[in-house]
């Protein structure tokens, strides 16, 4: 059982660092600055 913790554990953490760093070169990748598109929608 504990083996079995401990591999979804790892997995779990393995997805968290795979989505936040897809999170973060998608965020890298959009022309602008992501605080200003989010306080004004019409900038480009």
């Amino acid at each position: 059982m504990l083996r079995y913790c401990l591999h979804r554990l790892l997995i779990g953490l393995g997805m968290l660092l795979a989505l936040t760093i897809l999170i973060f070169v998608l965020l890298q990748l959009t022309p602008g600055d992501p605080i200003d598109a989010y306080i004004n929608p019409n900038a480009p």
